[in-house]
């Protein structure tokens, strides 16, 4: 388990893995949401997991909607 420097409780790996997993109880998942918004590096992890499940989609031919998103995203900031 590994912690960020802003040193809040939630602000830990395991968090932001059970946010993106949707492994959180509706209280945690709320709690976690207000904690995204505030912290870049936590918003930066959960980005780094979007990024990178959309890539194993793309490359196993999965498509979700977080993937074509993403896919849109990329396309339009370049």
């Amino acid at each position: 388990m590994s912690q960020h420097h802003c040193g809040q409780k939630l602000c830990q790996s395991q968090n932001v893995q059970a946010y993106f997993d949707n492994e959180l109880d509706v209280a945690m998942y709320s709690l976690m949401r207000g904690h995204l918004s505030e912290c870049k590096v936590c918003t930066a992890e959960l980005r780094a997991l979007q990024q990178l499940h959309a890539l194993l989609g793309l490359a196993f031919g999965f498509t979700s909607d977080l993937t074509l998103a993403l896919q849109r995203y990329s396309l339009a900031s370049h």
